[in-house]
Formats: structure tokens, sequence, C-alpha cells
């Protein structure tokens, strides 16, 4: 009963994800007796040996999970094998989170030039393929500057000591959608079923198949648009334009006299 009713009360919180990405995995034990941080959770279907899976607990990071083939086991945020990637503060600093084997979570290879402050929220980044961006991951208590970068101390928003029931992120690949119409979008908007949800997906997967249907050149602002040069007057003289020629008088031809003929005389000339 009680286990149903922990069930009953994560369930209104599945809204929040994509029903496609999410499975509901349950702790089964401790991987150790001396161990807190390792635990066995049931298996969800279709899950891949050796991968990744994110693991989200009351709307929090807390941890990721692995299966070896036959268990699925579960690495809570401060254990040593739970490592992925978070952004840190309100500029989003990069970083790597990994368990410090205490009660922490050490994020490492920030920036040296990053300003990192206590206080400030840890998020994820998204982009290692574990988790969906900005999920909330804890606090810093602590910041060190190492040789090359620096060092935060993490405490996590996770409640540690009573794991109990688990969503893992079975793909957390973003999605890409565009060319759709009104009528599409108000079918994406609206809660479809799981048939029409399949085709949806069928539909958003034919209208583009691998990056290379992306243009190759992109319209952007450009530098010499950001900041335009004055126009230089030319210094080659203008071709002017040819006058109209004017049709010349034509001068009428002299014409030749032409012989005249003598006339008849009725006298004889002798000469």
């Amino acid at each position: 009963i009680r286990q149903l009713g922990n069930i009953n009360q994560i369930i209104p919180s599945l809204q929040q994800y994509p029903a496609e990405s999410v499975a509901l995995a349950q702790t089964i034990s401790y991987v150790k007796l001396n161990s807190l941080s390792q635990i066995i959770l049931t298996k969800p279907k279709n899950i891949t040996n050796k991968k990744l899976y994110g693991l989200v607990h009351n709307g929090v990071v807390g941890g990721v999970a692995k299966s070896d083939g036959v268990q699925f086991f579960g690495y809570l945020v401060t254990d040593e094998n739970c490592r992925f990637s978070v952004s840190i503060g309100d500029k989003k600093a990069p970083g790597i989170a990994k368990g410090s084997g205490d009660d922490l979570i050490a994020v490492h290879f920030i920036p040296k030039w990053q300003e990192i402050k206590v206080g400030d929220k840890v998020t994820t980044s998204g982009l290692d393929n574990i988790f969906f961006s900005n999920i909330p991951v804890g606090v810093v208590t602590r910041v060190e500057t190492q040789s090359s970068y620096k060092v935060a101390y993490v405490e996590p928003y996770s409640d540690l000591y009573h794991p109990k029931i688990f969503f893992v992120l079975l793909d957390a690949k973003p999605t890409l959608l565009y060319d759709f119409d009104v009528a599409t979008l108000s079918t994406l908007s609206s809660a479809p079923t799981k048939q029409s949800s399949q085709s949806i997906i069928k539909e958003v997967n034919s209208t583009f198949e691998t990056t290379e249907e992306i243009p190759e050149v992109i319209d952007q602002t450009q530098e010499e648009v950001v900041y335009p040069e004055p126009a230089t007057p030319s210094t080659a003289p203008a071709a002017r334009a040819p006058k109209p020629s004017k049709p010349k008088p034509s001068k009428p031809k002299p014409s030749k006299p032409k012989p005249s003929k003598p006339k008849p005389s009725n006298t004889l000339d002798m000469f």
C-alpha cells in the first residue's frame, strides 16, 4: 500500500516530461550495506547495456543509472560514478559534475575567468544526452581555484537518504521542429493519444532525416551590415548619354539640262 501511495504521489509530475522518453524505476535495495550512494533499481523496458540514463527524483537530479545486462544500477549524485554536465549561475558557466564521495557534488573544469560565487544555483546543461536542460541540481557552497580551472562544491537538492521512485530519462536528445503550419501546431499543443503522437513523431522525422538538408549559406547579420561603410563617390567621369542626332537636310541634286531639239523651219537653210 505504501509503494502504491508513493507512485500515486509522483504521477502528476510525470506530465512535465515527454511520455515517450520517460519511465519509472523503483528502488529494490542498496548494492552494499556500507554504501548509501549505490542502489539497485527495477529495470524498465528497452534499456541499453552500458548506457548512462538520467535519474530525476522529486523534480531534481537524483543521479545516473546503468545496466550490466542483468541488474539496473543507480548511482546517486554524491557517488563518484555519477557524472554529467551542468551550468552554474545566471551566466551559465559550464562544468562537469562528479560525486565527491561525501554529501557534496564537485563541479570540475569550470573556466578560470568565470565568476562563480557561493549561492549560485546549478542546473543541468542538457549537452551530455543524459538529462534534459535546466533540471535543478543544487547550490554552490564553496569555490576553489586550481592551476587551470575552478572547482565548485555544490549541496544537492536531492534527498540522498530516501531513494524511492525515480524517473528514468530514456532519451534526452532535443528535437528540432520547423516548417509547421497552424493546423499542425494546434495538433501538437492539444493532448494527443498515443497513436496520434507516434504519427506526429513520424511526420516530424520525415521532414528532416539528416543535417545535410540545412542550407550551406545561413541568412544572418554580417559584419559589413552591422558597421556599414559610407558610400564614396566614384572618381571616374560619368559617361554622358549620346545626343540624339538631327537628320541632315538632303540637298537637291542639280538637274542636267536636256538638249533641246531644233524646231523644224519652213525655209531652206543653205549653210
